[in-house]
């Protein structure tokens, strides 16, 4: 733990780890950022170490066909590269091995990986219950479960896949359940999970919907479609060299018209960038991930595909350069930064015809105790607001056993400038999807 950074544990983790560890069930509600990860995973790692000791003393194995006694499902392949990454680096002093099952990559390298054995498996719902139920994976063996992102993985329409796994493995098994909101239908499937007396934990704000986390600074400036790549420049330049950006765009089309014409901006020709959609290779994509994590690339130029699941450490501000359509989508596109009890910021440019997400935008900057700018205010006003934000979140009472931890946040108001260049911009996305991510290195 200390050789990957950490000094000390945030909110989730002081709770996580003694009431895992001592091997009891639990519901987290924690928002994105949170440092919930290692908030299971060093539990889980203390879990395998006790289930080897047993086993030896029993003179028997611990994986192999009986199989893993850890399983962590996630929504996406992408969070579950992530979290199999953090297995490794935690567990990989233990000599304890990780694998990860997701669709989108070859079901048979995914197969030939848990013939090594795995103390741990990372899966997408999807994947992980093909397998078993066509016998490649044996889940009885299962001691320590975790639901990551749960709220998310119902969303996606998960609930029947995740019930179905439920039946492959023991129910005399401990649980934890994590989840950034908590309305009646998360409620509902997390009693069906955590069922051994489980203890409720909450962290900051808990509502029926998703929340800004409150290391975030977010900031909004309403500008005129023409203006927005300058006003991305010279927000980059503002920021020191080198600094992670990830910018948030609402086509693929736009994602690639804007890495070319980033890189080939008159006043600032050298910007390393890439480019990631659904319609990129998963390869291309992973490298474009792995290029931006490592710093190489520091503008990382994404649809919503990467919004959820990445982890990256250290991201200096999220950019919406397009806005999304709904207040919880631009609540996980924001939680890219501000991670792990680190500050982050958020700098959003909208539009009049982002009027009807505006509302939402003003509301969930008060509830992180910053003030929204005016041009923001009077673009609310002037449009129809959206409904999604309308319910304020309800605290939660009731449960058995129940943890509440609050923080707090120092307000801060937006801004704006004057100025931009008109830049048209072409429909078909100016340059070919094939060419490579970087587009200053021209490959």
């Amino acid at each position: 733990v200390q050789k990957a950074g950490y000094e000390a544990p945030t909110p989730i983790q002081a709770q996580c780890w003694p009431l895992a560890t001592a091997g009891r069930d639990m519901i987290a509600i924690a928002s994105t950022g949170s440092g919930k990860t290692a908030g299971y995973l060093i539990p889980a790692l203390s879990h395998v170490r006790e289930v080897r000791k047993r086993a030896l003393a029993e003179g028997r194995a611990v994986t192999g066909k009986e199989g893993a006694p850890v399983l962590v499902l996630a929504p996406t392949r992408e969070l579950v590269k992530q979290i199999e990454h953090e297995a490794m680096k935690f567990g990989g002093s233990l000599g304890l091995r990780t694998a990860a099952l997701y669709g989108g990559a070859s079901r048979v390298g995914q197969v030939r990986h848990l013939l090594n054995y795995p103390h741990i498996i990372v899966a997408t719902p999807g994947r992980l219950l093909d397998l078993a139920e066509c016998g490649e994976l044996n889940l009885t063996k299962v001691s320590y479960m975790v639901l990551d992102e749960a709220d998310r993985m119902l969303d996606m329409g998960f609930e029947k896949d995740l019930l179905r796994i439920s039946r492959y493995v023991p129910r005399a098994r401990q649980t934890l359940f994590f989840s950034a909101t908590w309305p009646q239908q998360v409620q509902r499937v997390a009693l069906k999970f955590a069922v051994n007396d489980p203890v409720k934990v909450f962290i900051g704000k808990v509502s029926d919907r998703p929340v800004a986390a409150l290391t975030i600074t977010q900031l909004v400036k309403v500008v005129h479609q023409l203006e927005k790549l300058d006003e991305l420049i010279e927000y980059i330049k503002s920021k020191p060299r080198g600094s992670r950006i990830l910018v948030f765009v609402g086509q693929k089309y736009r994602c690639d018209w804007l890495a070319e014409n980033l890189s080939d901006h008159p006043s600032y020709r050298d910007i390393r960038c890439c480019a990631i959609h659904g319609d990129r290779p998963q390869m291309e994509r992973e490298f474009g991930i792995a290029s931006f994590k490592s710093g190489r690339i520091p503008i990382l130029i994404a649809t919503d595909v990467a919004s959820r699941g990445l982890d990256i450490p250290d991201v200096t501000a999220v950019v919406n350069f397009d806005m999304p359509t709904d207040a919880e989508s631009y609540i996980h596109r924001i939680g890219r930064t501000g991670r792990g009890g680190k500050r982050g910021e958020a700098f959003s440019l909208m539009t009049k015809a982002d009027s009807g997400i505006a509302k939402s935008i003003v509301n969930i900057i008060r509830e992180s105790g910053q003030v929204p700018p005016e041009d923001l205010l009077q673009l609310s006003n002037s449009g129809s607001s959206s409904s999604g934000q309308q319910n304020r979140g309800r605290g939660v009472s009731g449960g058995r056993s129940e943890v509440s931890v609050r923080q707090t946040s120092s307000g801060f108001s937006g801004r704006r400038d004057g100025g931009g260049r008109d830049y048209n911009y072409r429909q078909d996305g100016g340059g070919s999807r094939d060419s490579y991510l970087d587009r200053r290195d021209g490959r």
